[in-house]
């Protein structure tokens, strides 16, 4: 069906996507989480990064530290006991993703609480700030020049300042995303997408699934499937920030369920056809298959190899590459149950030289 709101209303011609903003690097170096281990001896881990992989994969692992010298990782359920200490590495379980900036110098904000934590950058004030149900997420204060101690915003304040010479405030601007909650689908499974778009959301932004021979939408070729933000085809009745939208049986139009083949997922912005920047970057491709053994890691049925050849999408080489060289700079993410699932993906996705299973999102895509 044509994409098109309720009420018709002039499309803006399309436009280039925005460049994302860079994620916010959550590591924080010379830091170690004191205490609150999750039971059992600190297990191995080469690097930070496969520290903070394995907290991703413990249910009620919330924050991990990590030796380098050792290659030891502790997995933990608070950062309360957060010290400097040299060669350590410490970071919570999801890094958060937006732009983190200083507001204003010799000022703290009027009404907070003092949480008793003294990191020693303002990002590892964001992750302890970001971890206390009592504060407001997007404002704090930060000691700089006294004990690094965190002042955090009373929730809703929008921290209004009062001068404090030892001190700088700063916001944390979440970034717009958009992700599915799997890369492989079967013929006539249900596909979730979940959205955010804290800064300028509108009632009128737009889920469209769009083949990926589209390059760019526009007001033709017509989308296979789209809902407003509110899982509705009549505009929302205010602006919607963060949610889910499903497409399976109960989506209007008659398209369902999708053919088998490739699509993209894109996130637009007020009944237009400007994509939302969105962290990672959007849009998100994902596949329709039919045979149901083409992503449960086993080679098997007419597979040439684990979950590739045959009746399934062509084997490649993504098993090949050195998976330690892939950083989130450089590549695409989604959320998948297994690294098979993850390197079938990759394989599915012409523009994928390589994957790494584990990180934020579960499944990293190397485009290049």
């Amino acid at each position: 069906v044509v994409r098109r709101a309720a009420s018709p209303s002039p499309d803006p011609s399309p436009s280039a996507s925005p460049s994302p903003s860079p994620p916010v690097t959550c590591f924080e170096e010379d830091t170690d989480f004191q205490g609150h281990d999750r039971p059992g001896p600190a297990s191995s881990a080469a690097s930070a990064i496969e520290c903070h992989t394995k907290c991703q994969q413990d249910p009620l692992c919330r924050h991990w530290t990590h030796a380098p010298a050792a290659s030891q990782c502790w997995l933990k359920t608070s950062d309360r006991g957060r010290e400097s200490q040299t060669g350590r590495v410490s970071g919570p379980r999801h890094c958060p993703l937006g732009d983190l900036v200083k507001t204003v110098d010799g000022q703290k904000c009027s009404s907070g609480l003092w949480l008793n934590q003294y990191p020693s950058t303002a990002q590892g004030c964001l992750n302890a700030v970001i971890a206390d149900s009592r504060c407001d997420n997007l404002h704090f204060s930060w000691a700089d020049r006294n004990d690094n101690n965190c002042l955090c915003a009373t929730p809703g304040t929008d921290c209004p300042t009062t001068p404090a010479a030892a001190s700088s405030t700063w916001k944390f601007t979440p970034a717009a995303l958009l992700r599915l909650n799997k890369v492989g689908f079967f013929a006539g499974e249900d596909i979730v997408v979940t959205f955010s778009h804290p800064s300028q959301p509108t009632a009128k932004d737009w889920i469209g699934i769009y083949p990926t021979s589209v390059a760019q939408p526009a007001s033709g070729p017509e989308s296979t499937l789209w809902f407003y933000v509110c899982q509705s085809q009549t505009t929302c009745s205010s602006p919607v920030a963060t949610g889910t939208v499903t497409f399976g049986l109960s989506t209007p139009g008659g398209s369902w369920p999708l053919p088998l083949g490739t699509y993209a997922a894109w996130y637009m912005a007020d009944d237009g056809y400007t994509p939302i920047s969105t962290t990672p970057s959007s849009p998100f491709q994902f596949a329709v298959t039919a045979d149901s053994t083409c992503d449960d890691g086993v080679q098997n049925g007419d597979e040439d190899g684990v979950d590739c050849g045959g009746s399934c999408a062509a084997c490649g080489a993504c098993g090949a590459v050195l998976r330690a060289t892939i950083q989130s700079t450089d590549a695409v993410a989604g959320p998948v149950s297994s690294a098979a699932e993850c390197c079938g993906a990759c394989r599915r996705t012409p523009a994928c030289v390589g994957w790494v299973y584990g990180l934020d999102g579960g499944c990293l895509q190397k485009t290049g």
